[in-house]
C-alpha cells in the first residue's frame, strides 16, 4: 500500500501504526476494559441498584467510541482528501473529552461520587488520552507522508471550478 517514488506517500510507516492503534488496539482495549468491569462482582456490589444504569452508560460510551474510531480509520482508506485528516483529529479529541469529562461526570452525577475521585486511584488514566491525542495530532499535521497522501487540494476540484 505504501508507495515510494522519491516522496513518502500511501498508508505505511507511522501512519499504518497509527491506524492499527486507533482501529484495532484502542477498540479492543475499550471493550476489554468494559467487559472486565462488567464481570467484576465487587464493583457491581459496590454500586448496588445503580449498577445496571452505570453498566448501560459504560457500554454506550464504549460503543460510540468504537464506532467513531472505525469511521475515522475507514475514511483513511477510502477518502484521499485533507478532510480525512481533520476528521480523525476531531475524533481523537472528542474521545479524550468523552473519557475525561462526559463519562466521569455522568458517573459522578449518577452515584454522587466526587468527580476528582474518579481519577484518584489511577492518575495515568487522566493523562493517557491527552498524551495520545497530542502526539497523533502533531504527527497527522506535520507528517510528509500524510500531507502527500491526503492533499489539501483535490485534483478534481480544478475541473469542477471550470464549470462553475
Amino acid at each position: 500500500m505504501a508507495i515510494y517514488e522519491g516522496e513518502l506517500r500511501g498508508i505505511g510507516g507511522w501512519l499504518a501504526f497509527f491506524l492499527v492503534t486507533l482501529g484495532v488496539i484502542s477498540p479492543a482495549s475499550i471493550v476489554i476494559s468494559v467487559a472486565t468491569l462488567a464481570a467484576d462482582a465487587n464493583v457491581a456490589a459496590s454500586y448496588g441498584p445503580q449498577w445496571g444504569q452505570l453498566l448501560a452508560l459504560e457500554w454506550t460510551v464504549a460503543g460510540a467510541s468504537v464506532a467513531g474510531v472505525w469511521v475515522a480509520v475507514w475514511q483513511f482508506f477510502t477518502v484521499k482528501r485533507w478532510r480525512t485528516v481533520r476528521f480523525p483529529i476531531g475524533v481523537l479529541w472528542l474521545l479524550a473529552l468523552l473519557t475525561l469529562v462526559v463519562e466521569p461526570l455522568a458517573v459522578s452525577l449518577m452515584t454522587g461520587m466526587a468527580y476528582a475521585d474518579m481519577f484518584a486511584g489511577a492518575p495515568g488514566e487522566f493523562v493517557r488520552p491527552l498524551v495520545y491525542s497530542s502526539i497523533w495530532t502533531a504527527y497527522l499535521l506535520k507528517s510528509e507522508r500524510v500531507a502527500n497522501t491526503y492533499p489539501l487540494a483535490d485534483p478534481g476540484d480544478e475541473v469542477a471550478e471550470v464549470f462553475e
